[in-house]
């Protein structure tokens, strides 16, 4: 009897010990293989330093924030004639597609964040109804300009000012088109750069939310 129970302990153990070293080998396997996307996807994401900004809503927005959920963030302005519209557009799709795939769960479904370089000029309002414009579930966020020069340094986004004839209030801001892409953890995990095909966004988004889940 006891030669029968010795046994099955070592007949569990060995089980218990090959599925969590095919696991591990999965793992290993899948850390080999390179994500294909728009963009850079970063085997070793990257920290977030600290900082505080505020939401069109008045609530305040800072690194916790990117904790617990995914997050997409595009830096902009509300009066940029072209760059923003576009993205948010495709944003908008984006969003709409994960939202309709029953393979996403709602934790993977993304907070799309967009953050105004133009702390002049876009107030709560103007964020408020700018991003409604696009989508409901967009968040619009200002604070200071050392605080997002400071998060946009950290994420390595570049953007300049640029004037528009010799009224000083008359300016546009040179910026990008690139998405930024945050893990649960609060790090950047990848970003997106153009140019943006609304059909490729989704998949390669969720190639990047399974490759997480893999590996953590």
């Amino acid at each position: 009897m006891k030669k029968l129970l010795y046994l099955i302990i070592i007949i569990i153990a060995i089980s218990v010990i090959s599925f969590f070293g095919i696991k591990t080998y999965k793992k290993m396997a899948a850390a080999n293989i390179p994500i294909e996307i728009n963009g850079s996807y970063f085997d070793s994401p990257r920290l977030i330093s600290p900082f505080s900004l505020k939401k069109a809503s008045g609530l305040n927005f800072d690194d916790t924030d990117l904790m617990n959920n995914w997050t997409l963030i595009f830096f902009g302005y509300t009066r940029c004639p072209d760059i923003c519209p576009a993205t948010l557009k495709i944003l908008d799709n984006l969003y709409s597609n994960l939202e309709k795939d029953k393979k996403i769960n709602k934790q993977d479904l993304p907070e799309i964040v967009f953050i105004s370089v133009d702390t002049d000029r876009d107030d709560f309002e103007q964020l408020k109804d700018f991003t409604a414009r696009f989508n409901k579930n967009f968040s619009g966020i200002t604070g200071e300009k050392n605080q997002i020069v400071t998060l946009a340094k950290n994420l390595g986004v570049i953007y300049n000012k640029l004037s528009v004839g010799e009224n000083q209030e008359n300016y546009l801001f040179d910026h990008s088109s690139t998405i930024y892409v945050i893990n649960p953890r609060g790090e950047l995990q990848a970003i997106f750069t153009a140019p943006h095909k609304a059909d490729e966004l989704a998949p390669q988004y969720k190639k990047i939310v399974n490759r997480y889940k893999l590996l953590s």
